[in-house]
């Protein structure tokens, strides 16, 4: 999938509609998002479950657009699924609560049992969880990095876009860059400061 390509794909799994995010979900994009889904929903029946594992770059208005489309179909029971930490992350700062599933099944399995419970146990958990975070973390750091190296991109396009270039619109274009720019910085990897020498 090409930059700034959105691709979307059906499939009927059991009782449920797996719907596959493969792309770039952002302003040029969403238009097309929205129709493919709105076909498809109005065709199928059951829970839908979003796989947006193939999903490389969504900025604040896919994430709306994909938020929503979740929110219409809630009552049919839905999943979002293949979620990467460093875009959930992202949907949650925009305060997006979102039903993620591990799982492209419906309904979607509860184990059956927690596992041994006490101290041990918990250390273990810390342990593994602290691993775990780590791990994430390295890998956010990457990701958030190239997210908003693309958000940059995203903004400073949208400003030189000919409808920002009127007058009226002046305003609006230098937030855009500012936007731009702001993003830009975030995107630069952050040097730990030098250690001080004892004494």
């Amino acid at each position: 999938m090409g930059a700034g390509r959105i691709g979307v794909s059906f499939e009927l799994r059991g009782s449920a509609c797996v719907i596959g995010v493969h792309g770039e979900l952002t302003v040029p994009t969403s238009h097309e998002f929205t129709g493919q889904v709105t076909m498809a929903l109005a065709a199928l029946g059951g829970p839908v479950l979003f796989d947006v594992s193939g999903l490389d770059f969504v900025d604040c208005h896919g994430a709306r657009v994909l938020a929503r489309e979740l929110r219409a179909v809630s009552a049919r029971g839905a999943g979002l699924y293949g979620c990467r930490p460093v875009v959930r992350r992202f949907f949650e700062l925009l305060g997006f609560d979102l039903p993620y599933v591990t799982t492209l099944t419906w309904p979607v399995p509860v184990p059956a049992s927690l596992g041994p419970v006490g101290p041990a146990a918990r250390g273990q958990d810390l342990t593994a969880l602290i691993r775990v975070t780590q791990a994430t973390a390295r890998q956010s750091v990457t990701e958030a990095s190239v997210i908003m190296s693309r958000l940059a991109t995203t903004y400073a396009e949208l400003a030189l876009n000919s409808r920002y270039r009127t007058a009226r619109k002046s305003e609006d274009r230098g937030r855009l860059l500012a936007l731009s720019g702001r993003a830009r910085d975030l995107s630069q990897p952050r040097s730990r400061p030098a250690a001080r020498d004892a004494g």
